[in-house]
């Protein structure tokens, strides 16, 4: 038998419902009439579930899948590879992306949530609807199953109705029976009543005086199994049993129907009770045979017990009850059959099977060879839950006279977190393997042995090992894994060598992308974000985390240790609530799927975050729990190391000096020297140790001598810190005028990583760095971003620049000036109003006029817009000049249009180099460098040929750049606005009509259309002051009683941050304020519902009893 047909076996076979069936028209007309979507039957052993079941899915009058669980259905790939197969029945083309999914997908924090989508979508292609029947579901007992099944059902697609019968409830459904959606079977529901069982016998064309069917209604107490068997075994039926249960009716199996029967029959009954599937082949194997096929359609129309499944000739299996009481009957001949069994499961190419039978039959020691043939397999397509089962029967001394079993120990127990034990189980695989030359072997072994020398912090040991084992992997399977490439790229990574790593990666995204195997695109986009996080491209580590999400399944990351590089992202750029709120939700859904090995890199940088917010004593605890969990199980070497630094930093915050020099002492320790990039991190937080404590002196001529080492590693946030420190340092010595070359190094690298971090967290030290770049014009909007935000502290900065002898130095003060506002910043602007150079005063009066009405009346003159270019970047890209809108011209390429957005987008002159990196980063130089020439002479014509100047790209100084003045962008009037209404503080009526002004003019995400990764800093920063203001505004409207509009405003919010519980806070209590209970409920269930989806969480105490308290007053 084929493995198809090996997994397609009797468990997705339906029940035959022949003749004498009892059937059960009450049930089925009580639960259809109300057409649930979902039916939950549950009920102890002998009360017709199964038939029930079987009967519902033929009277919803739809195409039905059988699904029979077991044991076996623990292991979430196996039960979702049989979900498949049973619905690949009824449509042949059903589920290949999942199937695809499984293959490559072993573990992860979203595996059952992407499965679940591509269920969903799955099902939708099918407007027939189908029904899915669960028989059996008490033997499920592992949370990701349940948790799947009870997702699936929260999320029911239309047309789809499943049926779930069980012994015990093993489903937390509450939420859904009080919704109504589920109907509920339970035992009292499937007793026989008097009717009942008078209608079954006259089905059986059996009549019954009233005095019959008393007794048999008293005999049986209308346990369904004991009516049926009254029925088939009359004198049984009316022998008066007073008191009714399991026992006696097996006794009465034995002496009824095993003693009725001659010796040859009982003998082929008792024996095939050890087969799971009953047919007539596996009988005549078993039994050496050769006519089972006659014997058991006889048996079948004899007795009840022996039921026929659908959809496949001559297939039964036992009534549960009965087949367990034959086993027991078996005695000391079960062993010897279940290796009959063994053998015909191996003759048939059933490897799996083989091993249940081994298992049943308590001979595990004979199983092992078949374990070991078929274990890599199932553990590479992400059944090691199996695996792990099956070697639970072994004691640790068989599993270790093994190489494959100890082999499969190492990798279960590092996917369950365990690393010490992992690494002693592989390192005696190692050693077997290496003894019998087992090439095949030895490459897995090295493979998991690379792993865990990385956790260990031996990177270049890790890399050795690597080299020697992929090759030897087996070249058909390598091209369907991500592991091998995700585990060197990151190793290199960590050593420092982050253009091979990224090479690597990029050479197997390739090969993915050749084979449109979009699963293993998504891990290799995912990789590629964290290399590049770590080398310091921030843009393209978001473009490649995007683009992972674009393409995958469930829009979700595949690796859920690798996404904990989106937070310090978010932290650098300066946003730090979004980072705080980010990986607060990162951990709750960790901590809630059990994953505790990807629990301390969340804790670790969940910790740095509080460090900054100064909640030193919070920050403490993470980076501690952080620190318990790999000193208890094993970790990640180099987020051991980090979280080691970072505590010993909070402690000498708090003034633990001691505690946190020994921390560090033991961090550098344990940092060793095989990693470059850890290696220098520490000796960049070492200088900036001296350099705080006064020694300039020596912090420079320590930062001097590790900079080639920087450089050479080429970690840009390092050589950022370090850059910009040398030049502080250059100017505590009193040497300014030799700060520039390390000050421009420093700034450029900040801008182009949009580091705001240090310069917002350390404003005060960082002054001469933003002071020089402005005089000197180097990074001019970055800095002047860098000012706004940190707002009033900022202006006597400014005013020193607008005293400037230079006049375009003082015109650089005047922006930054008009966004901050405040009395400080006025008196500066007005100042200014007066300067000497036209070009500054007018500046400054315009700047100045707009703090006295709305930032877009005192605009330009409609003279002045009619000379410009006008761009709206927020939503969909328009473009227009005076009235006229170009957006959809010849552009002659659409490269063109995007050379001018960038210019527009840039504002500040910028050399050819990195515009071709910006606009053609994955083309070969060369080719990009005529590319842009020809695009460059393009955009010139186009706009003079629009417009009749030929002045709108100017090039000075090896630099290009949009004429100053001559292109109006919404985002500015966007960012004015919000200027104008002030960063914080109470809002005014006016205020938050500039701020209502604002929102409007935000049509959707910056740039929304171009997925550039330069793109994608300022789209979120747009963003979140977007958010920023909803905030306000609805706070603003919720002050003054205005409940619809902050409703309105609160929708938006909710919408977009859908786990943000503060923002349905708000929305409650304004439909609380209107006095709407139903909207009040259906947000505090959207709530719930989001909540439990994405995290596994429910809502906290404080937004429960605030549910509570609005529900009773209204």
């Amino acid at each position: 038998m084929n493995e198809e047909f090996s997994l397609v076996s009797q468990k997705l076979l339906a029940p035959f419902i022949h003749e004498k069936i009892m059937l059960r028209p009450r049930i089925i007309q009580h639960i259809t009439k109300g057409e649930p979507g979902i039916v939950n039957i549950i009920a102890p052993a002998g009360f017709g579930k199964t038939i029930l079941l079987a009967q519902l899915a033929e009277a919803f009058n739809q195409p039905a899948v059988w699904y029979q669980l077991d044991e076996y259905d623990n292991d979430p790939a196996v039960f979702w590879r049989y979900l498949v197969a049973g619905c690949k029945k009824l449509y042949p083309t059903f589920g290949k992306e999942i199937l695809f999914f499984i293959d490559h997908n072993q573990a992860g924090l979203n595996r059952g949530r992407t499965v679940l989508s591509m269920l969903i979508r799955e099902f939708d292609k099918y407007p027939e609807g189908v029904t899915l029947a669960f028989d059996d579901c008490h033997v499920l007992s592992q949370p990701e199953v349940k948790s799947f099944i009870e997702d699936f059902l929260r999320h029911l697609p239309p047309r789809v109705k499943v049926l779930l019968a069980g012994r015990t409830d093993v489903f937390q459904l509450n939420r859904l029976l009080a919704e109504g959606r589920i109907q509920k079977i339970d035992a009292e529901d499937l007793y026989f009543t008097h009717e009942d069982i008078a209608g079954y016998y006259a089905k059986n064309s059996i009549a019954l005086t009233k005095q019959e069917l008393d007794k048999i209604e008293k005999t049986t107490e209308g346990w369904p199994l004991a009516v049926s068997f009254a029925l088939n075994s009359p004198s049984w039926g009316k022998s008066g049993v007073a008191k009714l249960n399991k026992e006696s009716l097996f006794d009465y199996m034995a002496s009824e129907i095993l003693a009725g029967e001659e010796a040859g029959t009982r003998r082929f009954l008792t024996a095939i009770s050890v087969l799971e599937e009953i047919t007539p082949e596996y009988c005549d194997l078993l039994l050496e045979r050769s006519d089972s096929r006659k014997h058991l359609a006889l048996l079948q129309r004899k007795y009840f017990f022996l039921i026929p499944l659908v959809g496949k000739d001559d297939v039964y299996r036992y009534h549960q009850l009965f087949r367990g009481f034959l086993l027991e009957r078996l005695g000391d001949e079960r062993p010897e059959l279940l290796e009959k069994a063994v053998a015909t499961a191996l003759n048939k190419g059933e490897p799996e099977r083989a091993v249940e039978y081994f298992l049943a039959g308590g001979i595990p020691e004979k199983a092992r060879k078949t374990i070991t043939a078929a274990g890599q397999k199932l553990i590479g397509r992400g059944n090691w839950q199996t695996v792990e089962r099956w070697l639970s029967n072994f004691p640790v001394e068989e599993m270790a006279q093994d190489p494959w079993l100890a082999l499969y120990k190492a990798q279960i127990d590092v996917n369950r977190g365990r690393i010490y034990s992992g690494e002693n189980w592989v390192n005696h695989a190692l050693q077997a393997f290496s003894d019998i030359a087992e090439s095949a072997g030895l490459a897995e072994s090295r493979l998991l042995k690379a792993k865990i020398l990385r956790y260990q912090g031996r990177y270049q040991d890790s890399l050795s090992l690597l080299e020697s084992a992929i090759p030897n992997l087996q070249q058909e399977e390598t091209k369907e894994r991500f592991d091998p490439y995700l585990e060197k790229s990151y190793t290199l990574m960590l050593c420092g060598r982050f253009a091979e790593a990224e090479e690597v990666l990029n050479q197997a995204l390739k090969l993915a992308e050749q084979r449109g195997d979009t699963v293993l695109m998504t891990y290799f986009y995912e990789g590629l974000g964290t290399v590049t996080f770590a080398w310091g491209y921030y843009d393209r580590s978001m473009y490649y985390y995007r683009r992972g999400m674009a393409i995958s399944p469930d829009k979700s990351l595949r690796n859920y240790y690798f996404q904990d590089s989106i937070g310090p992202i978010y932290l650098d750029w300066g946003e730090l609530d979004q980072a705080y709120e980010y990986l607060k939700q990162s951990i709750a859904a960790k901590e809630n799927f059990g994953l505790t090995e990807a629990l301390p890199s969340a804790y670790c940088q969940l910790g740095n975050v509080l460090l900054d917010r100064g909640d030193l004593l919070q920050a403490e605890q993470y980076f501690k729990k952080a620190l318990y969990i790999m000193e208890e199980h094993g970790g990640d070497h180099f987020v051991h190391t980090l979280t080691g630094l970072l505590l010993s930093i909070c402690l000498g915050a708090q003034g633990r000096l001691v505690e946190g020099q020994d921390l560090a002492d033991k961090a550098r320790s344990r940092a060793g020297t095989q990693s470059h990039y850890l290696t220098g991190l520490f000796q960049v937080v070492e200088c900036l140790f001296i350099l705080q404590t006064g020694n300039f002196e020596a912090a420079y001529w320590r930062l001097y001598e590790i900079l080639p080492m920087l450089e050479r590693v080429g970690a840009r946030k390092l050589l950022c810190i370090a850059y910009s420190a040398l030049a502080l340092s250059e100017v505590l010595r009193g040497n300014e005028e030799d700060t520039s070359e390390f000050a421009e190094k420093a700034l450029t690298l900040a801008a182009e990583m949009n580091f705001f971090h240090d310069f917002l967290l350390s404003f005060e030290i960082y002054q001469p760095l933003l002071y020089l770049g402005l005089a000197k014009g180097i990074e001019v909007t970055f800095i002047q971003r860098i000012l706004v935000r940190v707002g009033e502290r900022a202006v006597p900065l400014l005013r020193k620049l607008a005293g400037h002898p230079d006049s375009s130095v003082r015109e650089r003060a005047i922006n930054p000036l008009a966004q901050i506002g405040g009395r400080e910043a006025l008196e500066v602007i007005g100042k200014l109003v007066k300067d000497r150079d036209p070009k500054v005063s007018e500046l400054a009066r315009r700047s100045q006029s707009k703090w006295g009405a709305s930032p877009m009346a005192a605009g330009r003159s409609a003279t002045e817009e009619k000379g410009l270019l006008r761009l709206e970047l927020l939503g969909p890209v328009r473009i227009f000049f005076a009235d006229t809108e170009i957006t959809h011209m010849n552009w002659v390429r659409s490269k063109s249009r995007d050379l001018l957005i960038y210019l527009a987008h840039l504002g500040n002159p910028v050399d050819k180099d990195r515009i071709i990196e910006a606009l053609w980063p994955e083309t070969p130089y060369q080719q990009a460098n005529a590319l842009f020439h020809t695009i460059m002479h393009n955009l010139r014509h186009i706009l003079e040929e629009q417009t009749g100047r030929k002045d709108w790209i100017l090039y000075r100084g090896r630099r290009y750049h949009l004429l100053p003045g001559s292109a109006a962008i919404d985002k500015h009037d966007f960012q004015e606005l919000l200027a104008a209404a002030g960063n914080d503080g109470e809002l005014s009526e006016r205020l938050a009509s500039l701020l209502e002004e604002a929102v409007a003019l935000y049509r959707g995400d910056y740039l929304e259309e171009m997925e550039y990764p330069w793109v994608i800093m300022e789209q979120e920063y747009m963003k979140q002051l977007y958010y920023k203001a909803r905030d306000r505004l609805s706070g603003y409207y919720l002050n003054q009683g205005n409940y619809l509009q902050a409703i309105i405003h609160l929708e938006h919010l909710v919408r977009d941050n859908p786990l943000t519980e503060e923002y349905y806070r708000r929305l409650i209590s304004a439909y609380a304020g209107m006095g709407d209970l139903k909207s009040i409920n259906s947000q505090y269930k959207r709530l719930i519902s989001v909540l439990k989806d994405e995290l596994g969480l429910t809502p906290s105490p404080e937004m429960q009893e605030l549910y509570s308290r609005l529900i009773i007053k209204h």
